[in-house]
């Protein structure tokens, strides 16, 4: 830490020497000591970090982009950052972790200040993205980095949904080598806490009372000790496993584990746009993808699931085409964040209860119980529950991402020009919504990656906005 009152630094970097590190790094350490250290505020029961500005994102942009691109050691950004990531691990550890002793509140402690430290190098990573493209790829492509990554070691797909994650998880866990920043922020968790608190942590969970909640607390330990490199078959990995749960949970689903990032096994019917508005809409996720590591997947609205049991037959789930609206209008109402790995961040639509998609949701829902009294569907892809109301919507971003991410990500659409809502909303340059040209029968089991589309049922519907009917 290199200040005591972590306040925002200015975003006014004219008198900044871009060239000269010396000059750049105490402007850019303060910006990182503000997010990892400046308290938290509280929102709906809900711990809010720090936010710099759009302003000291795209000074700092800058700032990284004219010192890469000129003529000096660029190793010396990678040493200030190594140090500066091993510090703010040590002072974690030293300062709010040792307090908590071996009780339930180092658990606690862990895990709130893990969440902190993940998302502010999330952040910082996304930040020096030119830095990692530019210096750290090229000597890892030299032969600079670490050596024998391998990706499904660490959890990809089943685990981590994207496979830049899981191999930085391996890339976190060796101890020398170049890595991006992000896997560097790992590799210091790794050595300055989660090395130092497994054993205590494993034991405390043990002596926990069985139940849902010891079970979520286990996992979400192990995935951060899986995140930052504690190889996956040692035995704290092992322990964790048996007390998460999900060694049960392989052996009732033949060696298949799901997490957040993975679907309970359902058939899906979607709504899918129109091939213009549908390669708009599948840009914006694309985009969202690689810059938040999130999965990819076609632009959807997901009109009912059903449990993918043998009883369940995808071609008698629709009833005859003759039936079906010649087109169905999607009308766009607002950009917004939700509450479940499928609904991040999502379009709501439009819903009227005298709308063509609400009766379309009507017929399908008749049909089905007439005939298959005994389902129960889920809500989601990906989730077996009981049935809510239908909530029309279209996501754009799959993660268990913190509010702060989920409203960063709605910021930087609006920011960029992806989303506008100045009259009708505009997304991917989709005005105001679409008419949906085909009902597809999707198999979302597991990866999204790895959905499957069984059928594509062809509607007549003709691309245009909604406001033309």
């Amino acid at each position: 830490m290199t200040t005591s009152t972590y306040n925002l630094p200015s975003a006014d970097i004219q008198n900044l020497d871009p060239l000269s590190l010396d000059s750049i790094w105490p402007w850019m350490s303060q910006l990182f000591d503000f997010r990892f250290w400046a308290p938290t505020t509280t929102s709906d029961g809900n711990e809010v970090y720090p936010r710099a500005t759009v302003a000291h994102k795209t000074a700092t942009y800058d700032l990284i982009f004219k010192w890469t691109t000129t003529t000096h050691p660029h190793e010396a950004l990678y040493e200030k950052l190594e140090t500066y990531l091993g510090d703010v691990s040590r002072d974690v550890y030293e300062k709010q972790i040792v307090p908590a002793a071996k009780t339930q509140a180092l658990i606690d402690a862990y895990l709130s200040s893990w969440k902190r430290y993940d998302y502010c190098t999330n952040v910082m990573d996304k930040e020096l993205n030119y830095y990692n493209r530019h210096f750290v790829k090229r000597l890892e492509d030299e032969g600079q980095g670490p050596k024998g990554v391998d990706p499904v070691k660490w959890g990809f797909p089943e685990k981590f949904a994207a496979k830049e994650d899981a191999q930085n998880a391996a890339k976190a866990a060796a101890d020398e080598g170049f890595c991006p920043i992000r896997a560097l922020g790992l590799r210091k968790w790794r050595q300055g806490v989660a090395e130092k608190v497994k054993e205590d942590i494993v034991g405390i969970l043990e002596k926990e009372e069985d139940g849902d909640g010891k079970k979520k607390l286990a996992e979400q330990i192990r995935m951060s000790f899986l995140a930052t490199g504690i190889d996956p078959t040692s035995e704290v990995m092992v322990k964790l496993r048996e007390l998460s749960g999900e060694e049960a949970a392989m052996a009732k689903g033949k060696g298949k584990a799901t997490s957040s990032a993975t679907a309970e096994a359902s058939i899906s019917l979607w709504l899918v746009p129109p091939a213009k508005a549908s390669q708009a809409l599948e840009a914006v996720i694309a985009s969202i993808a690689s810059t938040y590591k999130s999965p990819k997947f076609r632009p959807h609205v997901t009109l009912l699931s059903f449990p993918a049991t043998p009883q369940i037959d995808p071609n008698t789930l629709l009833p005859p085409r003759s039936e079906l609206p010649p087109a169905v209008p999607i009308t766009f109402q607002q950009i917004c964040t939700g509450n479940t790995y499928f609904q991040s961040v999502l379009i709501e639509l439009e819903k009227r209860e005298d709308s063509v998609l609400q009766a379309l949701y009507d017929q399908v829902d008749g049909f089905n119980q007439k005939d298959q009294v005994d389902l129960i569907r889920p809500t989601t892809e990906g989730t077996l529950s009981v049935k809510k109301p239908f909530y029309p919507h279209l996501s754009l971003y799959y993660g268990d991402s913190p509010m702060e991410v989920k409203e960063e990500i709605i910021e930087s659409l609006t920011t960029d020009g992806a989303v506008s809502i100045s009259g009708p909303l505009t997304v991917g340059g989709v005005e105001g919504g679409f008419h949906a040209s085909e009902i597809w029968i999707v198999r979302t089991e597991g990866p999204v990656e790895g959905w499957e589309v069984l059928k594509k049922v062809k509607l007549e519907g003709i691309e245009h906005s909604p406001q033309e009917v």
